[in-house]
């Protein structure tokens, strides 16, 4: 009657009770039967010692109740728990690195502009200009991001799926992420394998993301190859950059 997983612990407990072990059992275990939803049986164990006058230990007097709907609700709360507790850890960390990301283009930013403040040659200043603008540029991107997450946090962003040709779309969204790339070590290569794809999706949210993606990608590899495909398979897109 007992899972497989519990009857070595169950016999345990019982071959105490047959050497008369003067202590309360209390235990939880899982049978082999479902309930009426469907779902494994938990039951609970609970016996404690009974004495003569004597003192002697003549029996035991236990309960066995079914547990199944508490012990579903406590596997809910641990899987919350742990949802809860990731999704800190994931806030923790977006914040902790957001403020690097912050920081970097800020720094510069402040850098360039006290640059006109110094003695420098009148030629340096447009350089100064257009590395302030660059960096103006990463920290707009960066606060319409924390922005953008913000919308998403609070269930506001509307997923709007329509029919699209996927197949015609793709290669610009590759290269609008990786449009800043100026390294020239680093090749980008885009694996289109159909002529026409006909999907259902939301194509400026799916396009945001393969553009960050490809951003990402060519921010982090100095040299080599960034290659960006894309596969129809078992009713889904797999998207691979």
């Amino acid at each position: 009657m007992v899972d497989e997983a519990d009857r070595s612990h169950l016999r345990r407990l019982l071959a105490q009770m047959d050497h008369k072990a003067c202590k309360n059992i209390d235990t939880r275990f899982k049978t082999i039967f479902n309930d009426h939803s469907g779902t494994k049986m938990h039951l609970a164990f609970n016996s404690i010692p009974m004495y003569d006058a004597n003192g002697i230990l003549t029996h035991y007097f236990g309960m066995c109740r079914n547990n199944t709907k508490l012990f579903n609700t406590e596997q809910e709360l641990k899987a919350e728990t742990q949802k809860a507790q990731e999704t800190e850890l994931l806030k923790n960390s977006f914040l902790l690195n957001m403020s690097y990301e912050i920081r970097t283009p800020l720094s510069s930013v402040l850098g360039f502009a006290e640059l006109f403040e110094t003695a420098h040659a009148p030629e340096d200043e447009a350089v100064f200009v257009e590395e302030i603008k660059r960096n103006s540029t990463i920290l707009l991107r960066l606060v319409n991001d924390v922005l953008y997450i913000s919308r998403i946090d609070a269930n506001m962003i509307e997923v709007k799926r329509q029919p699209v040709d996927f197949a015609a779309v793709f290669d610009g969204f590759c290269h609008m992420g990786w449009s800043s790339n100026l390294k020239t070590e680093l090749n980008t290569i885009v694996e289109n394998p159909y002529e026409h794809l006909q999907v259902v999706i939301d194509l400026d949210l799916t396009g945001q993301v393969i553009e960050a993606l490809a951003r990402n990608a060519v921010t982090f590899t100095n040299a080599g190859t960034v290659r960006a495909k894309y596969e129809y398979r078992s009713g889904g897109l797999n998207i691979t950059i």
